[in-house]
């Protein structure tokens, strides 16, 4: 059951005649556990039949797909991962960042609907049924290894749980799901990598795609699982043996199902692959093919006087992108609150970008990447960009590619 906390004024529902404090008890004959089955349900048909517990009336209802109704429910309860992951990068973050960088969530729901990835392993018999129900496709699953005692060991379980019969039952039942392998030296790397990538092949069509992605360490790692880096050599031999069983996905499915993240081949020290390479790019919210999705464009021109800062990672690529734009001048910024390992853009902080920008006194507009802030223009240690602007009396923006684009158009 599903209870509204708000109907907008003027929307259809509150034409319709739904209230607040009303339950939705069932959508199209199904019953409605809570807002990710309304959401589910409400985007399954474009006529609804929504059953309300105040009366036990039934609103048939022919809606738009993109046509806010204009019901609003509180948040559920998401759940807690209860693993204790030798890598979780979560037991790595410094303090006094942002209250939800600390939540650890291992819920079906959010893979579901955000693409965050669920290990599967600590979920309970009924979440279970409402997974094999066939609604929730598709899902995000960290794989990380198919042996039980390897995986026991990666996640800090009590107990072995064999991710296979689920991966299993869920082919089984129709369900789509993406997956990850977050590669640890001394773990997972070897055999253990092969054996899981050919074992995963028999979960296809189902299985969409496999991401494989270097372990991230910061430089808060104290009391914690002492943890090598993938270094360079581990890197290239783990592309060439994922290139390899690349173009044996190729000729078996015909496309490639198995792709090495961006972070890997910078590692690695190798080119980033053409777009060819990432098929639909079916992982780039996990850091694959970002970096090719980027460069694909064409090369903007001419003269535009602003500073560009990002992560060192993406440097060379950002400068290589606005090569041909006199006054265009790229930097990036060092990440001293998660460590030197840490290169993402994503992962700026404000302290970072602000000593940064102290230190070297800018005189141009400063563009930075939107991903480092939240919707309310906050960064991960709580510091507000319009504070910033403020305290240093400069114009800083945040922009995604689109907007960058737009600049030199």
């Amino acid at each position: 059951m599903l209870r509204i906390v708000n109907v907008i004024p003027g929307s259809k529902a509150s034409e319709l005649g739904f209230e607040k404090g009303d339950i939705i008890l069932s959508i199209n004959g199904q019953l409605v556990n809570d807002v990710t089955d309304y959401i589910v349900l409400r985007d399954a048909r474009e006529v609804w039949e929504i059953l309300n517990s105040r009366d036990k009336s039934v609103y048939e209802i022919e809606i738009e797909r993109d046509n806010n109704f204009g019901l609003e429910f509180s948040e559920p309860k998401w759940h807690r991962c209860t693993n204790n992951c030798v890598f979780c990068f979560v037991d790595q973050n410094p303090p006094e960042l942002r209250k939800t960088v600390y939540f650890k969530d291992e819920d079906f729901r959010l893979s579901y609907l955000t693409g965050s990835y669920i290990t599967l392993s600590n979920i309970s018999k009924r979440s279970w049924e409402r997974i094999v129900s066939g609604l929730f496709s598709p899902l995000y699953i960290s794989i990380h290894s198919l042996n039980s005692n390897t995986r026991q060991k990666l996640l800090g379980c009590h107990e072995k749980i064999d991710i296979r019969d689920k991966l299993i039952q869920l082919k089984e039942c129709g369900i789509n799901f993406h997956a990850q392998i977050v590669v640890v030296p001394g773990y997972n790397d070897g055999d253990d990598l092969k054996e899981t990538l050919e074992a995963c092949a028999e979960f296809y069509p189902n299985l969409c795609s496999i991401s494989v992605i270097p372990v991230g360490l910061t430089c808060h790692r104290k009391h914690l699982v002492d943890i090598k880096p993938v270094d360079q050599k581990t890197a290239k031999r783990i592309i060439m043996y994922l290139r390899k069983t690349g173009e044996d996905n190729i000729r078996r499915f015909g496309k490639r199902i198995i792709f090495p993240s961006d972070e890997m081949f910078l590692i690695a020290g190798e080119k980033i692959p053409g777009r060819h390479f990432y098929e639909d790019f079916p992982q780039l919210e996990n850091g694959v093919g970002l970096i090719s999705d980027f460069m694909n464009s064409k090369k903007p021109a001419g003269e535009f006087q602003a500073l560009f800062l990002t992560g060192k990672s993406f440097e060379p690529y950002l400068k290589d992108y606005l090569s041909k734009v006199k006054g265009a001048l790229v930097l990036s910024v060092r990440n001293k609150t998660f460590g030197d390992s840490v290169n993402v853009a994503g992962l700026l902080t404000g302290k970072d970008i602000m000593d940064f920008l102290i230190k070297i006194k800018p005189e141009k507009t400063v563009y930075i990447p939107d991903i480092c802030l939240n919707d309310d223009y906050e960064f991960l240690d709580n510091i507000k960009l319009v504070d910033i602007e403020k305290k240093l009396n400069i114009s800083i923006k945040a922009i995604d590619k689109v907007t960058l684009d737009r600049l030199f158009s």
